[in-house]
C-alpha cells in the first residue's frame, strides 16, 4: 500500500513565520491528510487509541524541522535586507557630508 502524506504549510504575515497549519488540515481535509494509493482514498494519520500510521511521527518531525529551517532562512533574509539598508543610508549620509 502506497501512502502519500500531505501537510499544509502556512505563513503568518504578522510575524513573518512559517508554520505547520494543522487547523487548515482539519478544516480543509477533515484531518484526512494521507492518501492511500491502493484504495484511492484519504485517511487520517491517527488510527485511534493513541495509534498513528507507522511513518507519521517521523514525517511530522521532519516536516517541522524543515519549517524551522524556512524560518531561519527568513530571519537571515530579513537581516541581509536590514544590513543593505543600513549600508545604503550610511553611504548616502557620507556622500552628503562630503558635499557640504
Amino acid at each position: 500500500m502506497g501512502l502519500i502524506y500531505n501537510y499544509i504549510l502556512g505563513y503568518d504575515t504578522e510575524d513573518n513565520t512559517w508554520f505547520h497549519n494543522v487547523d487548515a488540515e482539519s478544516d480543509f481535509m477533515e484531518g484526512k491528510t494521507v492518501f492511500n494509493t491502493k484504495y484511492e482514498e484519504y485517511i487520517s494519520e491517527y488510527q485511534g487509541d493513541g495509534i498513528y500510521l507507522s511513518d507519521a511521527e517521523r514525517l511530522i518531525e521532519s516536516f517541522n524541522e524543515s519549517v524551522e529551517i524556512l524560518n531561519q532562512k527568513e530571519i537571515e533574509a530579513v537581516a541581509k535586507k536590514l544590513i543593505a539598508f543600513h549600508e545604503a543610508v550610511e553611504r548616502i549620509t557620507n556622500e552628503r557630508n562630503n558635499n557640504v
